[in-house]
């Protein structure tokens, strides 16, 4: 499942439900998860749940206007249930590929074959073969991704955060008073919650 639920966010903040709210929760979500990851440069992949992809793997491009609309990744070498893959409550996945496909993706669905994961978008992915001679993307290693729960307050705040003050242009750093603000990947987010996340924080080889 994505790091965390829109319910959880109102609950952790001490909101009530707002559909309006819900809504912007949403979209803003991948935003907010994907600055974490870059942050803290940790896509919490499992060292355990994991392919190492090769010439069976194949990445589908979903169309709205064809019979399959969602993005989907096969395996014709090995089964992703067999590796443990489950979506008894849905799951994300890092993908780790040359090309335009590498990132984290959410999984809605898994054949009772086991070996094709559809996921949550339409028109994410390109399509992508690892046996084919055009659009080779090179090695492939797809992982379950495992969100600590203890991430779940600070990505709470950084989604409210995100909701509530607008970004000022042109900054890396900010402080009113008390209350000091952080740049990551662009947007503002509170100093405090940062500081917060740095345990989870792999360091940057150069």
């Amino acid at each position: 499942m994505a790091v965390i639920k829109t319910t959880e966010i109102e609950d952790i903040i001490g909101l009530a439900h707002s559909t309006k709210r819900d809504d912007r929760i949403k979209t803003l979500l991948p935003m907010v998860q994907a600055d974490l990851c870059e942050y803290l440069n940790n896509y919490f992949e499992d060292p355990v749940i994991y392919r190492d992809g090769d010439g069976n793997i194949e990445f589908v491009r979903g169309d709205t206007s064809a019979a399959v609309a969602a993005d989907y990744i096969t395996d014709t070498g090995a089964k992703f249930s067999s590796i443990g893959f489950s979506t008894e409550y849905g799951f994300d996945i890092m993908v780790r590929v040359g090309g335009p496909n590498a990132g984290i993706h959410h999984v809605v669905s898994l054949t009772s074959e086991g070996n094709k994961l559809t996921l949550d978008s339409t028109g994410a992915l390109y399509n992508l073969d690892m046996d084919g001679a055009i659009n080779y993307p090179g090695g492939c290693k797809i992982s379950l991704v495992t969100w600590p729960k203890a991430i779940k307050p600070y990505v709470a705040q950084m989604i409210m955060h995100r909701i509530d003050r607008p970004k000022p242009s042109g900054a890396i750093s900010e402080r009113i008073d008390d209350y000091a603000i952080t740049y990551v990947g662009g947007y503002s987010y509170p100093a405090e919650t940062i500081e917060g996340l740095k345990k989870w924080r792999n360091a940057v080889l150069i």
